[in-house]
């Protein structure tokens, strides 16, 4: 923390969502929002302007992985996608959200990124839930492909649990 305020300056806000993690956020452009465990940079993200998804598969190859997050509200039972497109051998990820209009488990070369999101390469990447939410991690399979279909993962979204 102490190396990021030297080279950055103080963040323009802070949050704490779990015990174990800070969020810090700067406001000019081009700064990243920051997770930090114990002090200690976790990982990294900034956001990005007119990244069309083929334009990374055309550089980099197909990801490694395809992780699909859906995260339920308690407050009003909708649900939100994220789509991230991982390379953990290179240490990151591209994400995007899903509009409520696409099918957020087939993916399309005119898809926009919106961020990229940097991680320790010892990142372990895999199916996971939590309250209201649950991620799910597929192979590539191409454009135009459905990957719950090839893969057949999800046998029930979320356990939407209200917040007494």
């Amino acid at each position: 923390m102490n190396n990021v305020i030297s080279a950055w300056g103080n963040p323009s806000s802070k949050s704490s969502l779990s015990g174990d993690y800070e969020y810090w956020h700067y406001d000019f452009v081009g700064a990243p929002y920051i997770r930090f465990k114990e002090q200690v940079i976790s990982d990294v993200w900034f956001f990005l302007n007119n990244c069309p998804l083929q334009k990374i598969v055309t550089r980099l190859g197909p990801p490694e992985k395809v992780e699909i997050t859906i995260l339920v509200s308690d407050i009003d039972l909708s649900a939100s996608y994220t789509q991230e497109f991982h390379f953990p051998s290179l240490g990151f990820a591209y994400y995007r959200p899903c509009d409520g209009t696409q099918d957020c488990f087939t993916f399309q070369a005119s898809d926009t990124v919106i961020g990229k999101e940097f991680y320790s390469p010892n990142k372990i990447i895999s199916d996971s839930t939590g309250f209201n939410m649950a991620s799910y991690v597929y192979n590539w399979h191409g454009f135009n492909i459905d990957v719950e279909k090839m893969e057949n993962k999800i046998k029930d979204y979320v356990i939407i649990t209200r917040t007494p």
